[in-house]
């Protein structure tokens, strides 16, 4: 028999607040015993969001670089966890949706055996009660964890196991929250620095799926990104199919349609929609572990605000991110090598706190941005020598 997520969650609550006056006697007991060179650290990210998950990256790496003894076990889910899979920082990565810990017995085995571990630290990223939980049953006598102005009751209810809350302020640039967690063990000012690597798997996987469709490593590659999580953030196609007719003529531009096997149909009809149709391909049998390396050979991506825009950041690819209807600042890349388009008289509808506008102009705020903006950030790319063009 399987249980959804709000059984297991609130079975084993149940348990643990019945558990929770030993389990915190036994973490505070264990202050006593820290690895001050080698500490055990658990970080609970944002499980299943890709975009959530590389924002996430800084803080394992500034981690490994204050503590390069440390163990770092980081829990994620579902298949945004390939765009962790092959990241050196981490010493154990667990899947919960996967043996041995999926199911409503898997789930007190993944509790028992974060108690087995005996961390010192736990870092909840996200506003979680399933966080706190997992926080107390590491018996880490440390526990901070992140909190937002609204905060739900199951929250309320378990917030008080966390030895430490960090209120986070709407529009405050979120990987720059999740470091300043890491205060607690004595990590300041440290750079936001997102990271994604590669397997060799990928790499041999792309180099055959470009090499079948003619491509050279000379051309000009253009990633479009046409589908999102939410019907809410996407840009028309016809638009993306005029950037994509605009740059084939300007830099004869070769287009990488990429979506997700779901998506196989809409990017077949994206692609009737390009002039110059055989100069585009479909890129849809990639997963997240290989995705970064088809990521890594573009010259340009060009996307809605979601999680493959971050990994285009994350791998220094110059990118176009239409935002939309989110609130700039909070998520958004800033790096130099990427342009962030908002749109025109019409404020943020979403936040990573909820939403804070109209959700009936969330349509307006996207389509408020033109072909001739997202041209223009190509040409501002260009100029500042993000976008390298060979002769």
């Amino acid at each position: 028999m399987q249980f959804n997520e709000p059984i297991k969650f609130f079975f084993y609550a149940g348990l643990l607040l019945l558990a929770s006056p030993v389990l915190l006697l036994w973490a505070r007991f264990r202050k006593g015993k820290l690895r001050p060179t080698a500490p055990k650290i658990l970080v609970i990210p944002v499980l299943t969001r890709v975009g959530d998950l590389v924002s996430a990256t800084p803080v394992f790496r500034e981690i490994k670089i204050k503590y390069s003894k440390s163990y770092l076990t980081v829990i994620s889910a579902g298949k945004a966890i390939g765009v962790l899979e092959n990241n050196p920082r981490i010493d154990e990565l667990i899947n919960i949706n996967k043996e041995p810990f999926r199911g409503l017995f898997g789930r007190g085995r993944l509790y028992l055996h974060l108690m087995k571990k005996g961390f010192d630290f736990a870092f909840t990223l996200p506003p979680s009660p399933f966080g706190s939980l997992l926080a107390l049953s590491s018996l880490a006598p440390f526990r901070v964890k992140t909190v937002f102005p609204s905060r739900s009751m199951a929250e309320r209810l378990t917030d008080w196991l966390n030895t430490e809350l960090k209120p986070y302020k709407a529009g405050e640039f979120l990987p720059g929250h999740y470091l300043s967690l890491l205060q607690t063990v004595g990590i300041n000012g440290a750079d936001v620095v997102k990271e994604v690597f590669i397997t060799a798997e990928g790499e041999k996987k792309v180099s055959e799926f470009l090499a079948s469709n003619g491509i050279s490593g000379g051309d000009f590659l253009v990633g479009i990104a046409p589908s999102a999580g939410s019907k809410r953030k996407e840009w028309p196609m016809e638009r993306f199919a005029v950037v994509a007719d605009a740059l084939a003529e300007k830099f004869k531009a070769r287009v990488v349609i990429i979506d997700g096997a779901a998506g196989r149909e809409k990017a077949g009809k994206f692609q009737s929609m390009i002039k110059g149709s055989r100069t585009a391909f479909a890129a849809v049998d990639f997963n997240l572990r290989e995705l970064s390396s088809l990521m890594k050979r573009l010259s340009l991506f060009i996307s809605v605000d979601t999680g493959p825009i971050h990994i285009a950041e994350a791998l220094g690819v110059p990118a176009v991110d239409i935002l939309g209807t989110e609130t700039p600042g909070e998520m958004a890349p800033r790096s130099v090598r990427c342009l962030v388009l908002q749109p025109r008289g019409v404020p943020p509808v979403f936040s990573v706190t909820g939403v804070v506008g109209a959700l009936n102009r969330a349509r307006e705020a996207v389509l408020s941005i033109t072909v001739l903006d997202v041209l223009g950030a190509v040409d501002e790319l260009v100029k500042r020598g993000a976008i390298k063009i060979k002769n």
